[in-house]
This record gives C-alpha cells, structure tokens and sequence, in this order.
C-alpha cells in the first residue's frame, strides 16, 4: 500500500508538472504592428454589406492595430467620396460594399472567400507597410507609417502562402473547407508514437486488474485526465490551467480512495495518472502541429461564437473517435499475439 507521504509527494508532484507543463498563455498583442486604416463603403439596406459589417466588427475587436472608417453612401456626401475611391483604383462596379483594406480594394462580399482574404491582407499589411492613398485622399487624419519593405513579397504571393499549411504530401489546408481541414488535423493528432506506447501500457495495466467495473474506471480516469490536459493546451491561460490542475489532483485522490482497499492494486491508478498527464505533456511538446495550425485556422478564419464551440466539438470528437480505434485496434493486435504465443509454448 502506498502510504500517506507518499501520496503527498505524488500529489505535489503532479500538480508542479501540471503548473509547469501546462502553463501557457496567448500572446495577442499586435503592438510594432503597422497601423491598417479600412475604409467600408455600404448601404443599410444592402443584405451583403451587413454581412460584412458583422466580420468587420470582429476584425476591429481582433486587430488594435486596425482602424475602420464607415460609410453610408446614403448620408452626407459619402456617395460622391465613393465615386472618388473608384477612381482612384479605376473600379467600373458601382455597387455596395466597397472595401479597401490598406491599398487593395474589394468590391462585393462573399463570406467564405471575403473573409479570409480580408484577414490575410491586414496582416500582410501590418507587417510589410503600404500608402494610404484613400487616406490621403480622404485627410484623414492618422495614416500608417511609411515603413515600405521593397524586398516583400506581392500581396498574391503572402495570401498564397500565409495560413496555408501542408497537410499531407501535396495537400495543404487552402485547397479543403475548414471542416474536413480540422478533422484530418484532429486525426493527425493522434498518430504518434508518443500516443501508440501510452496506450500499449495502459492495455499492460488493464490486464492486472481483473474485475471489468474498476478497468473501466481506471480508462475513465486514464482519459479524462489525458483530455484535461488537451484541453489545457487548446484554451491555455492562467486561471484555466489552475482550475484543470485541481481537476486532475481530485481524480488523482478519488482513484486512491476506489483502489485503497484492493490489495496491490492501489499503485496502477497513480500509474495511469501519471501516463495520462506526463504522456499528455510529451506528446502536446512533439507533436503539437496538428493542435497549432487547428488553432491557426480557426483565429485566421475569425471564426466566433457558437461557431467556434462547433469546430471544436467536431476536433474532439474525432480525437475521441481516432482514440477509440487505436485503442481497438492494439487491443485485438495483443489478444492476437498472446494466444498465438501461449499456443506456441504448449
């Protein structure tokens, strides 16, 4: 039996691999960012142009380096400056919405396509400079810093490549929709050998334990803490990882107290804690790619909302589904070879 200081140093241990390991935070600062003025051009009564307002809305909640100036082309005289933008980019289209996002303009708006492309041209922007031309035009008053990289790359070029990761050979996420893109990624994940020798242990210590109600305990536990720990690692900040690590010390203190009047068999559910978490910590450190670039994804898509929760429950459950099968599949592979192996020995 392990005794009460003993418990305690596990308790303590687990808990300073889970602070350190897990303690990770977001930088979403933009400061020495190039200031990116965007100058909207719409109708009220335009169903495309309150499509986009919505998404600049969250671009201007998103970038503090962003700055939008809207139009109605009804009040004022704001047609008239319109006309003058048009010209100015020689645009023949004299319909709403009308963008112009540093110094390209858009004329229209579709969701999927629009939207992506607004995201990639800010940052390029932010990052390699421009003239406000329409700034200038308009007198307005904060214009972006002249910093133009002459060396940078055309705004074709970087929308090409920024936000385009290979996937698998030659497929790369641009040429999928974001749905298929996050559960291949979700897949991915999960194909490691990191991933493959946990779960070859945790079958090794399922087979000490005889009675089925405490090995499904002990894959509650094994798996609850492991997803934890995913978790963690997807909406990592401070007061989350704080909260997920005293989730992880009560399964940690319940698994005792269900395993502590089992003769010897109190150490496996330490055993499965420990591989849960210390496995989780290796394998979000190696191979983490798969998890980053879903992230990537869904911050570059400026997906929010109840949308958001849907892209993530979609991961999850493939990374539930692709457990399972592995899980399944090394189960029959193990099962195969004893009895071929006791078979042999007799």
């Amino acid at each position: 039996m392990i005794s009460i200081l003993n418990i305690k140093k596990y308790l303590i241990f687990l808990c300073a691999l889970w602070l350190i390991f897990g303690f990770q935070t977001v930088n979403a600062q933009t400061t020495n960012k190039n200031l990116v003025n965007i100058y909207f051009f719409h109708s009220n009564d335009c169903s495309h142009c309150k499509g986009e307002a919505k998404i600049l809305n969250t671009i201007e909640q998103k970038y503090d380096n962003v700055k939008i100036y809207r139009y109605e082309i009804h009040q004022d005289n704001n047609n008239e400056i319109r006309k003058n933008v048009q010209e100015l980019y020689a645009i023949k289209a004299n319909g709403v919405p009308l963008t112009i996002i540093g110094d390209t303009p858009y004329s229209g708006y579709l969701e999927e396509k629009s939207d992506l492309q607004f995201i990639k041209t800010i940052e390029y922007y932010s990052k390699y400079g421009y003239q406000d031309r329409v700034g200038e035009l308009l007198q307005i008053d904060k214009l972006p810093n002249y910093n133009i990289d002459n060396n940078a790359p055309t705004l074709e070029e970087f929308m090409d490549t920024y936000g385009n990761y290979k996937i698998i050979g030659n497929l790369y996420t641009d040429d999928l929709d974001l749905l298929t893109t996050t559960t291949i990624l979700g897949l991915l994940s999960q194909l490691n050998i990191i991933r493959l020798i946990s779960i070859l242990i945790v079958l090794w210590l399922l087979s000490k334990i005889k009675s089925e109600k405490y090995k499904l305990l002990l894959l509650a536990l094994y798996y609850g803490s492991y997803f934890l720990n995913y978790t963690n690692y997807i909406f990592s900040n401070e007061i989350y990882t704080i909260i997920t690590a005293i989730i992880i010390l009560i399964l940690f203190i319940l698994g005792l107290l269900s395993y502590r009047k089992i003769k010897n068999q109190s150490i496996y559910i330490n055993i499965f804690l420990i591989i849960a978490i210390i496995g989780g910590c290796i394998e979000n450190s190696l191979y983490s790619s798969p998890l980053d670039i879903f992230k990537e994804l869904i911050s570059l898509h400026n997906i929010v909302g109840l949308e958001v929760i849907t892209y993530y429950i979609n991961y999850f459950l493939i990374i539930v589904l692709t457990n399972l099968i592995i899980f399944l599949i090394l189960y029959s592979l193990k099962k195969i070879i004893s009895q071929k192996f006791i078979f042999y020995i007799k």
